[in-house]
């Protein structure tokens, strides 16, 4: 009867290890997981803020070279049409055309003066 008794608590024993291994296991084999999926979250949104912000600066980049680009034809324009000499005589006389600011007297004539409406 001790003998039964003994082999009981050994299988319960075993048993109870047995358990407490396997949810040892399972819980690793879960923080694991979690693991790795917060990692190719953080991986994913890293990539796509960088992919965000490569755009975002291409976008910029290509639309200020475009406005510059613009600006310099434009001057180049007036300066030609006006008589302007120099870029910055042209974009005054083109700032004066959409209303910022106003000549009076001839445009590069010594007695010209410039005001800001």
């Amino acid at each position: 009867m001790a003998q039964q008794e003994a082999r009981l608590k050994a299988k319960q024993s075993f048993y109870s290890a047995l358990v407490v291994v396997v949810g040892l296991v399972i819980v690793v084999v879960i923080a694991a997981v979690d693991i790795v999926i917060v990692v190719v979250v953080v991986v994913v949104v890293v990539v796509v803020v960088v992919v965000v912000v490569v755009v975002v600066v291409v976008v910029v980049v290509v639309v200020a070279a475009a406005a510059a680009a613009t600006v310099v034809v434009v001057v180049a324009e007036v300066a030609s049409v006006t008589g302007c000499r120099g870029p910055l005589l042209s974009l005054l006389f083109l700032w004066s055309m959409v209303g910022s600011i106003k000549y009076k007297g001839k445009v590069n004539s010594p007695g010209s003066v410039i005001y800001y409406s």
